[in-house]
């Protein structure tokens, strides 16, 4: 009985397979052990020929979660709008997230960090700067933006070596 409104057909449809579902699973069962190996080959072929797609879906879908971690946890130290906590970048990209107390705690960094902080619930002793920021504060001890004693690049390696790090120029600091 072929019927026009697909939802007529669809009810004939469960009403034919409650009537007849022994019958159906049993063939279905008898025909997929005789086909089994053909399919399984079938189906290992359209796998091969569609692999690079579904690697590329994963790509897409890991590099999707991964920003999504990343928003999440800047978010959580930063509030709805995630800032940089010295100079108050805005820029998603430039954001990163600072260990106020060096990485001797927590190993970790880029998405593991992320991670972690996720799973231990967003632990004190972390903030969010921008990169500027957070490279200063690695670098030098503390950025421009803080309002404390800075030192710029060429007072630092003054301290250091005496020299400025283009030595081979024969640069000297006075």
């Amino acid at each position: 009985m072929p019927y026009k409104d697909p939802e007529k057909r669809k009810q004939q449809a469960k009403k034919y397979y409650k009537q007849h579902r022994e019958r159906i699973l049993a063939y279905t069962h008898d025909w997929w052990q005789r086909n089994k190996k053909e399919q399984l080959k079938k189906q290992h072929l359209r796998y091969q020929k569609r692999k690079h797609l579904f690697a590329e879906r994963r790509h897409r879908y890991i590099l999707f979660k991964a920003y999504q971690n990343r928003l999440e946890v800047l978010k959580a130290y930063s509030g709805e709008k995630p800032k940089c906590a010295c100079c108050g970048e805005e820029h998603i990209e430039f954001l990163t997230v600072d260990h106020i107390n060096g990485r001797k705690d927590v190993p970790e960094t880029g998405q593991r960090l992320y991670r972690w902080l996720k799973i231990n619930n967003y632990p004190e002793g972390f903030q969010v700067l921008c990169m500027n920021c957070n490279y200063a504060k690695g670098k030098f001890g503390n950025c421009p933006h803080s309002g404390k004693e800075w030192k710029p690049e060429y007072e630092y390696y003054r301290d250091k070596r005496n020299v400025l790090p283009c030595t081979s120029l024969g640069a000297q600091i006075k």
